[in-house]
């Protein structure tokens, strides 16, 4: 309406202040006001941004630390469960009917083979432990059917529970695999071997899983004559081994007899021989100087230095090799024949 009026507005505009000349919205306000507090205003949303980053981490962590200690809980009351179902394959109705030293490890696997399915039918997730566990148990028996059975029933219960792609499923495959390589179906081994190890290849946790896959994958292959892949396999089991804070002895030593045979076979019998001597102390830390699996890897050992021309060595080991049949086996046993 004057001069003075123009010239305010034209001072308004070139300080980035909104004009009256028209009706200025909310959005054509907020704007100047952004252009004209650049600084304040990006200081003002980075904070806010690193608060709304802040708040979605922990909101995340706060999930995570939930989803761990519901998975924990559930651990706990599943080797509860466990543990009072074991304690009572041990217990018999009637005292007076069987003592308690009449009891066979078989005949304890029978009867909780018998009443996993009847007493658990509700809570799968200890039914696949526990068949998981018999299965083992019965392999090492040297009853394979019982443990395939058992096994394979594991493995459906593990896809169904906790899923097809899981760590807890790629367990089961491994297991599966190692009764179908007793039972001397090694390509299907080999198979199921493969899918535990491409299910756990990547997973952040799980080295010592990934590591028994790739044993049971060695195994398979090395019994079907394939030895470069069979030693490939074996030696990144090892290797995964070796990064755990405590590698299992067993599992370890398991590693390193499959590698013996593996070198053996190659004719690189001083890596052969290492293998067998580790193999072997493990053993006896892990079973005791007489246990089976200890004795085995004392016959492989030799075996190694007759190929060496370490015949009086190779004879001291067998001496008590034998003796330590005798002892546990009985002086009739066909074993003591081979």
């Amino acid at each position: 309406q004057t001069v003075n009026a123009l010239a305010a507005e034209v001072r308004r505009y070139l300080n980035h202040e909104p004009v009256v000349a028209g009706p200025p919205s909310a959005v054509y306000r907020a704007r100047k006001f952004v252009r004209r507090h650049r600084f304040g205003v990006a200081a003002a949303a980075t904070l806010v941004l690193l608060l709304a980053a802040f708040a979605v981490t922990m909101a995340v962590q706060a999930q995570r630390i939930a989803l761990e200690r519901d998975r924990a809980n559930r651990e706990a009351e599943t080797a509860r469960q466990v543990s009072s179902f074991l304690g009572g394959l041990f217990e018999v109705a009637k005292p007076s009917e069987a003592a308690a030293n009449s009891v066979t490890a078989r005949e304890i696997l029978d009867k909780g083979a018998a009443r996993i399915q009847a007493d658990l039918r509700d809570q799968p997730a200890v039914q696949a432990t526990l068949m998981s566990t018999m299965g083992a148990a019965y392999h090492s028996l040297g009853s394979y059917k019982n443990a395939r059975t058992l096994k394979d029933r594991a493995l459906a219960l593990q896809r169904q529970v906790f899923g097809p792609g899981s760590p807890e499923a790629a367990g089961g495959l491994a297991a599966l695999a190692e009764t179908m390589s007793s039972q001397a179906e090694y390509k299907e081994a080999e198979q199921r071997a493969r899918e535990a190890v491409a299910l756990l290849r990547g997973v952040a946790g799980v080295d010592a899983a990934l590591a028994r896959a790739l044993r049971e994958l060695a195994w398979a292959l090395y019994l079907q004559g394939n030895t470069a892949d069979a030693e490939s396999a074996a030696r990144e089991a090892y290797a995964l081994y070796a990064q755990l804070p405590t590698p299992p002895d067993k599992e370890l030593a398991d590693c390193f007899s499959t590698l013996g045979g593996i070198l053996f076979d190659k004719a690189d019998l001083a890596g052969a021989a290492r293998a067998y001597e580790e193999t072997l102390a493990l053993r006896r830390r892990a079973y005791g100087p007489s246990h089976p699996r200890t004795v085995s890897a004392s016959a492989n050992l030799a075996a190694v230095w007759i190929s060496q021309g370490e015949l009086a060595r190779a004879e001291a080991a067998y001496r008590e090799i034998v003796a330590l049949d005798r002892q546990q086996l009985g002086p009739d046993h066909p074993s003591l024949g081979n």
